[in-house]
């Protein structure tokens, strides 16, 4: 049984498909709820990135109650990234929450997400450059994804394609869901 907050999700059990619309609380997409209706989300999705700083780990960007932690690591073409292991989705739209600091500290300022099948080869599925919108403390934004042809991805990966609000090449985020269908 789906939680109230669930209340107008269309499952398809014919095709094992379930469709998250974005609904009023941010982080209530795909990896959320996969963390309240899976025992273990490790068994259901796997999370990498580039260089890991062991205070601010991958998983961190998946524990939406928590503002003042977060993911973050410092590399040229920084990136994090989701596998949904046999779970393809089919992303629609993805919410990020900044870090819990002031404008100008090391928010994200142009990153792309991208969708892959093979973890080799990325198709970029939305691109923002010089996007202020997270500059600032604990803002919460969704983006759209062009993805018209519903296409399904096994991979969908966050990369920073330039130096962040406080010119260095981090990629420091508090939290990030997706939604659509999975």
């Amino acid at each position: 049984i789906l939680e109230t907050r669930y209340r107008n999700v269309n499952i398809n059990i014919d095709r094992n498909i379930i469709q998250l619309p974005h609904l009023s609380n941010e982080f209530d997409g795909i990896i959320g709820y996969i963390s309240k209706h899976k025992k273990k989300i490790s068994k259901n999705i796997k999370i990498t990135s580039t260089t890991i700083n062991k205070d601010y780990v991958a998983n961190n960007a998946i524990l939406y109650d928590n503002y003042e932690s977060g993911f973050s690591t410092i590399d040229e073409n920084a990136f994090i990234c989701f596998d949904f292991g046999d779970s393809f989705i089919i992303p629609k739209s993805y919410t990020i929450r900044s870090w819990n600091s002031r404008p100008g500290c090391s928010h994200p300022r142009g990153w792309v997400i991208e969708g892959s099948n093979d973890n080799n080869e990325f198709e970029i599925l939305d691109e923002q450059r010089d996007c202020s919108l997270l500059n600032g403390k604990a803002l919460v934004c969704t983006f759209n994804i062009n993805n018209s042809q519903n296409k399904k991805y096994q991979y969908i990966r966050m990369r920073s394609i330039m130096p962040d609000w406080h010119g260095t090449n981090k990629l420091d985020i508090n939290s990030i869901d997706f939604n659509g269908a999975f």
